[in-house]
């Protein structure tokens, strides 16, 4: 019986060139000793090592204020009597318009006339605008 396990086993394995090729030194001094050619590691000399291992969380955009608008009229008098109430506007293209409450032009709504000031929502927003004194000519 010890006769046939010595014919089944063999003494010696045989290795094929192709596993043994990475073994011998190909710009080594030392005998015995495998090196690579540094040009095999340049991705890794080249890559940034410092940088995290994932991508931060997206962070959601805040929204951008719009710039306030410039308001298209300019309250140049108000008209107070009994039975109605008027503001009167001029406009960028310099028409005189008057408006009541609750009417509205360009985007500007009147919401209240006292005798120096109107009340106005313009872009969601409301505001006084004073009567502006008339411009030299």
């Amino acid at each position: 019986m010890g006769t046939v396990a010595l014919a089944l086993w063999p003494v010696e394995i045989a290795a094929s060139p192709q596993a043994q090729s990475w073994r011998t030194p190909t710009t080594s001094k030392t005998p015995g000793r495998a090196y690579r050619p540094s040009d095999a590691y340049a991705a890794i000399y080249q890559s940034d090592l410092r940088k995290p291992l994932f991508d931060p969380p997206a962070t959601e955009a805040t929204p951008i204020a719009k710039p306030a608008q410039p308001m298209p009229l300019r309250l140049i008098g108000t008209v107070m009597e009994k039975g109605f109430t008027y503001a009167v506007f001029k406009t960028l293209t310099g028409d005189t318009k008057t408006l009541g409450i609750g009417e509205s032009l360009e985007g500007v709504e009147v919401v209240s006339v006292d005798a120096t000031s109107a009340t106005v929502r313009y872009a969601g927003q409301s505001s006084t605008m004073p009567v502006e004194k008339e411009e030299p000519k």
